[in-house]
Parts: structure tokens; sequence; C-alpha cells
């Protein structure tokens, strides 16, 4: 093989093996780690909402541990932006919600309401799958099983 036919080569493997070095790893991998055994749902926003990323908007809803029906004390929320997988988190903090007490007949999830302020500008336009991870003290961390939550945020 002559100089010019190896740099024509050269040349042509250099942005594949650019590619590869350089490609971000899937930072949500790690989410699929944590044990299911909460259950949850998102209120709001809808299941396919579209979102003005320009303003606040808040994210809502219930979980619990659905094992021995107690309510850890945090809530974190990731957005999974399903093009690059980049996460951004969020901490959820925790309200009183009556209505899913009531609907599993336990008192003892009373507390297990969430909301998360999304302030304007902190998600890029794109889609994002939610996941949320609920962490005990005593029961360590674990996410909720259920159907994919996703959003648009433009």
């Amino acid at each position: 093989m002559n100089f010019a036919s190896f740099c024509k080569r050269s040349l042509l493997l250099v942005p594949a093996l650019l590619l590869v070095a350089c490609s971000k790893p899937d930072q949500s991998a790690e989410l699929k780690s944590y044990p299911v055994y909460g259950v949850c749902t998102i209120d709001s926003p809808a299941r396919d909402a579209v979102i003005d990323g320009k303003t606040d908007f808040n994210l809502g809803g219930w979980a619990f541990n659905k094992q021995d029906s107690s309510v850890p004390g945090a809530v974190i929320v990731y957005f999974v932006n399903e093009e690059t997988t980049e996460l951004t988190t969020r901490t959820a903090t925790r309200a009183p919600r009556e209505d899913v007490a009531a609907a599993f007949g336990q008192e003892g999830v009373l507390n297990s309401g969430f909301n998360a302020v999304v302030a304007q500008n902190s998600l890029k336009p794109g889609t994002y799958r939610i996941e949320l991870i609920q962490v005990s003290n005593r029961d360590g961390s674990f996410r909720c099983d259920g159907d994919v939550h996703r959003i648009t945020v433009q």
C-alpha cells in the first residue's frame, strides 16, 4: 500500500473512531438498575403533553411503596432526553393526597402526593421520558412500575 492510499483509508477511519470515542453513554441506564416496587402516577402534565419550555410548569402526582404501603420521604424526578439520554433532575416536595388514601383505603398513603416545579428554560427542546425514583432511609432507592410518561418541550 502506498502512502496516498494509506492516507485516504486513515481519513475515512478517523471520523468513525471519533464518533465511537466521543459518543456519550446512556446516562439513563443506571435508572433501570433500581428495583421496581413503587407505585405511582403522574397527573400533570398529561402524558404526551407539549410544554412551552419558556415558562415554568408543575409536575405532580402521587407515589408510594406498594410492598408495605409506606411513603418514602423523597421523590426524585428524572427527565430523560430521548435523543441524547441526558438527565435533568428535580426533587419533588411531598403533599397530602386524600383521594389516593381513599382510593387505596389506606390512611398511611395520605402524604403520597408530590410536586416539582420545573423552571423556564431548564429543559432543552425535545422529547423527554419521565422517571420517578423514590428514596427511603429504610428501604433505599426504588423506581415505579407503570406506563411510560413522555412530554415534549418546545
